[in-house]
This record gives C-alpha cells, structure tokens and sequence, in this order.
C-alpha cells in the first residue's frame, strides 16, 4: 500500500482507500483502484501473459474465453471489452458522498448539481451556495 501513500501501515487496498477518503480527503477520483477492480486487471493482466503471449508462436492456439478472465463481450461490435470491475459506480450508489469544487457559487460545471442533489459540508462551497434557493 505504500506505492499509494508512504506513511501508511494499511495492509489492505480497501482499508487504504478509506482512509485516504475520510482523513486525507482525498476525492473518490484520486483514489487507488478498489479490490475489486484490482481483481478483474490480475485476471486480464494473467489472460494475456500467461495464454497470449505463451501461446503466440503457436500456428493453433487453444485459448480460453477472455469471458473467465476480466473482459467482456460486446454485443454491438463483436469486441472484447474490458470489465473493469464487478461493483456498482459508487457515485449512482450513494450520491451523498459526491462532492463539488465549486467555490464562488455553483455552476452548470457542479457536479452536485448535475446529480440532482443539494451540496453538503464536502464540497468547496460547503453547501452554503445553494442555501438561498
């Protein structure tokens, strides 16, 4: 976890981006991938190494479905795609911990406003830009 923070003693990606969260401030966008997602990239990162590139001077390969292995079919183009984790978007999840960096009053830009919520102490303005509507 120290490739994230120095100082930490977290043993856990999870456990290190709570902490960066809720004592360091940090925003959800500066945070280090989840377990999760962390997860699914090994897989991906072990597809290619370990089935790919072993099997790439090979004139038949014998691959299995990129499907087990952290990607996912797209329908529209017949393209692997990866999956880039199994959890759902934090933001749709619990909006409440978004927060703006709106300073001088919230504009089309915020990001409270445009998930329809009012701004809390988190944000820049600390929720005192939307107190006179």
């Amino acid at each position: 976890m120290r490739l994230y923070e120095r100082s930490s003693s977290k043993v856990s990606v999870n456990s290190l981006r709570k902490h960066l969260f809720t004592k360091k401030g940090k925003p959800m966008e500066a945070l280090p991938p989840t377990e999760a997602a962390l997860l699914q990239h090994s897989k991906r990162a072990a597809y290619q190494s370990g089935f790919c590139l072993y099997q790439s001077l090979q004139a038949e390969q014998n691959l299995p479905s990129p499907g087990e292995w952290g990607w996912l079919a797209n329908d529209d183009d017949c393209k692997w795609k990866p999956l880039w984790t199994d959890l759902p978007d934090v933001a749709k999840c619990t909006p409440e911990l978004l927060k703006c960096g709106c300073k001088k009053g919230c504009s089309k830009r915020c990001k409270c406003l445009k998930a329809n919520i009012r701004c809390t102490a988190l944000c820049a303005c600390d929720g005192a830009c939307r107190d006179d509507e």
